[in-house]
């Protein structure tokens, strides 16, 4: 299998935590009204002014292409997930496959287990992709770890 690079995985590193902190910023108005409407069980009263902050990051806000901002979050992790190591042979090969076959397993049991408890969720699909790639890029790394210990 033909791997990208390994400088690819700072690039992916670096898009990976920029969208996080973006997608951050994005949602923080809507997490933190989220929470007083909780906080006031649904009742239709306003935050207390004290609690409203001033926002020095409006700028950054983009409305409606949020969506971007998770797009790149999981373009990104797959960027270091198909970046080579320095030393890349067949057992890194073997390591990998391994990997995806287990973070495939765990992430389809979860997503079933989910569906049987809650059919009628919600789920963002960047969270659906980005979980199991997350999974494999750990376990990789721990059987990675786990060979050269």
């Amino acid at each position: 299998m033909k791997l990208l690079p390994n400088y690819f995985k700072r690039i992916g590193w670096i898009a990976f935590v920029a969208s996080f902190i973006l997608t951050s910023i994005n949602n923080w108005d809507e997490t933190r009204n989220s929470f007083w409407e909780g906080w006031y069980n649904g009742v239709d009263k306003v935050m207390p002014e004290n609690v409203l902050i001033q926002k020095p990051y409006e700028y950054l806000i983009v409305s409606g292409w949020h969506w971007i901002f998770d797009i790149t979050a999981v373009v990104a992790v797959l960027l270091v997930c198909f970046a080579a190591d320095k030393n890349e042979d067949e057992l890194m090969s073997k390591l990998r496959l391994e990997s995806v076959a287990i973070a495939t397993i765990i992430w389809t049991a979860v997503f079933l287990l989910i569906h049987a408890i809650t059919p009628d969720l919600n789920i963002n699909i960047s969270i659906l992709s980005l979980l199991p790639i997350l999974t494999y890029l750990i376990v990789f790394g721990i059987k990675k770890q786990s060979i050269y210990l």
